[in-house]
């Protein structure tokens, strides 16, 4: 399970935009629904964009992630190391100081 956080581009990077979500789901600090216990990973995805239409593109983009798993090809921004490994994802390399450290950005 999936959920989407949100989808953004830096003014510098035209080329590409972010897809940001959280796996299984968003924490509960976020919403009053969930185990406050339940680990989380948040994850983002970097899209390369195109010349076609920006609406073909976005059809694309939703057709590759309803098929497909898109964890192995994002990376972690926060959350739960333990989790993180369990997936077999990658957990980044940071200090916590860059305020990127456990429980997400």
């Amino acid at each position: 399970m999936r959920e989407a956080g949100e989808t953004y581009a830096e003014a510098d990077r035209r080329d590409e935009i972010q897809v940001v979500f959280w796996h299984p789901r968003e924490p509960s600090s976020a919403r009053g629904d969930r185990p406050d216990d339940e680990s989380w990973v948040r994850l983002q995805l970097t899209v390369p964009l195109d010349d076609t239409d920006a609406g073909d593109q976005a059809a694309r983009l939703v057709d590759w992630l309803r098929g497909d798993d898109p964890r192995p090809h994002a990376r972690v921004v926060g959350g739960s190391p333990e989790l993180a490994e369990r997936l077999g994802l990658l957990w980044p390399d940071w200090d916590d100081d860059q305020g990127l450290g456990r429980g997400g950005v």
